[in-house]
């Protein structure tokens, strides 16, 4: 069957019926469709994130490796290394299209999603929040993530705005910012009047 693109221009290109190239999106007028890309969640081998971050920035994709300065000691020797803050998980942003190429990647284990092909993002603000509380400078310890627990809002500072659930630690708060999707969070010290309840 002819297309009416090819009656209008006089030539077939033998695709199927609903194929368009971009230069027949170009001639009928339509834009080419340009995915938006969003975060997602990759779990990788255990202690492979940054070969895993490193190939994934190779493939010219923004990645998100959130690493905390721990001191180490090996043998009679102490030495200060960043570390991962949350263990065999970074985070990638990606169109939806290139995900395929992204779990294709050498150490990643999977994408985190519902499965069957389907991928969850990881919501901006949780990024967000993170980068922010990393730039700071603050002490971040990995903590378990919480489900319940009342949720808070840093009414002044640098995280001022940021929103987390308030635990105590040893007499001191501890402001835990969440990232849903990984089930896996960071807590950092915190004065318990610089927040408000939500």
């Amino acid at each position: 069957m002819i297309s009416s693109h090819a009656l209008e221009t006089g030539r077939h290109d033998h695709k199927p019926a609903g194929e368009c190239t971009l230069q027949c999106a170009a001639n009928r007028g339509a834009a080419p469709v340009v995915q938006e890309a969003a975060w997602y969640a990759v779990h990788t081998r255990p202690r492979h994130e940054k070969q895993v971050g490193e190939r994934l920035k190779a493939k010219g994709l923004e990645v998100f490796l959130p690493l905390i300065r721990r001191s180490r000691v090996y043998g009679k020797r102490r030495a200060e290394v960043d570390v991962p803050l949350f263990s065999c998980y970074l985070f990638v942003k990606s169109p939806s299209d290139r995900l395929l190429d992204v779990g294709w990647t050498r150490g990643l284990i999977r994408i985190l999603g519902a499965g069957n092909g389907r991928y969850s993002a990881v919501p901006r603000d949780q990024i967000d929040r993170l980068r922010t509380a990393l730039d700071t400078g603050l002490s971040l310890d990995p903590h378990p993530y919480l489900e319940q627990g009342h949720r808070v809002r840093v009414k002044s500072g640098p995280l001022a705005g940021a929103e987390g659930v308030l635990v105590r630690k040893d007499r001191h708060h501890r402001l835990v910012i969440a990232i849903d999707l990984i089930a896996k969070a960071a807590s950092l010290s915190i004065r318990a009047d610089d927040v408000e309840p939500l």
